[in-house]
């Protein structure tokens, strides 16, 4: 499917969080929100003290998850403190799912910050909002693609095993 070519216009400015939140919000009684992002964590990561993010978080603990597969192999050649051979396999390709969006029954936003407090609040990211219901089905296909595949997988089997 192509994508739809659209004119933007650079009149309305938010920062890359609100984006997510209006695009969150947007969602209608009874629709859906679908969000992809490579990292999610209620809290900060790289700052030295915590900062917990529980508004955003809290929501999205209730959704799925989709799965790469291979991650779990993926590791350390040496043990660090022992130097010996860990047996963990090196990949021949990327094992990330890469992308950051979120996308409502009406709206999308296209975004760079992954969804960790560390980004909406210590990094310049940017994002694309849009109404434009050609590119909102686009975007709702992409994530439905991955959403129904094998590998999208219940939380609670994560957690139970």
């Amino acid at each position: 499917m192509p994508l739809t070519c659209v004119q933007i216009e650079y009149h309305d400015y938010q920062t890359d969080e609100q984006g997510w939140v209006v695009t969150i919000l947007s969602v209608p009684v009874n629709g859906t929100v679908r969000i992809n992002t490579m990292d999610w964590l209620g809290q900060s990561e790289y700052t030295n003290t915590i900062v917990f993010w529980p508004a955003l978080s809290s929501a999205i603990a209730k959704v799925k998850f989709y799965e790469v597969r291979g991650w779990q192999s993926v590791g350390p050649a040496l043990n660090a403190t022992t130097g010996k051979p860990t047996g963990a396999k090196f990949r021949d390709s990327t094992r990330v799912n890469h992308a950051k969006y979120v996308v409502s029954d009406v709206r999308a936003n296209i975004g760079t910050s992954n969804l960790l407090w560390d980004y909406f609040y210590n990094t310049a990211g940017v994002s694309f909002g849009t109404y434009d219901p050609s590119i909102v089905k686009q975007l709702q296909a992409v994530f439905e693609s991955d959403w129904n595949s094998p590998y999208a997988v219940p939380l609670t089997s994560t957690f139970n095993a």
